[in-house]
């Protein structure tokens, strides 16, 4: 029988996560916020989409964020959104700190973000298993 403990991770702005030792180890997902973001671009802007995103993402890590994945769709449908993302966020507070950064409404601005992102689409989810 493994033997399991408590650890503590932090996460960049004074609180504290709680993750198992042993077993699988990852964080407590009840701790944290989870969400799958989809982005369509503008006809012709996809590189541009690419560009905006590289940018703000990095920015994650001072709100205790992470992106899990990054992915490009391929073999697109009508519909289909150009880029998937998964990122995890501590909690609310992070995700409204993040969505109200400064540097990332400045860097809107720069991108022209609303003639490159025709769609957004923010969705929760939680691990299975």
């Amino acid at each position: 029988m493994r033997r399991r403990g408590i650890r503590r991770h932090g996460a960049g702005n004074g609180r504290l996560l709680v993750g198992a030792i042993g077993g699988i180890g990852r964080q407590n997902e009840l701790m944290s916020l989870r969400l799958c973001i989809l982005l369509w671009e503008c006809a012709g802007r996809a590189h541009d989409l690419a560009a905006f995103e590289d940018a703000v993402l990095a920015l994650l890590p001072e709100h205790g964020g992470r992106i899990l994945t990054r992915d490009r769709v391929v073999d697109r449908q009508d519909g289909d959104p150009l880029e998937v993302q998964l990122i995890e966020m501590p909690d609310e507070e992070a995700l409204a700190g993040y969505l109200r950064d400064p540097v990332r409404i400045d860097l809107a601005r720069t991108h022209d973000r609303d003639a490159v992102i025709a769609r957004t689409q923010l969705i929760r989810v939680e691990p299975r298993g």
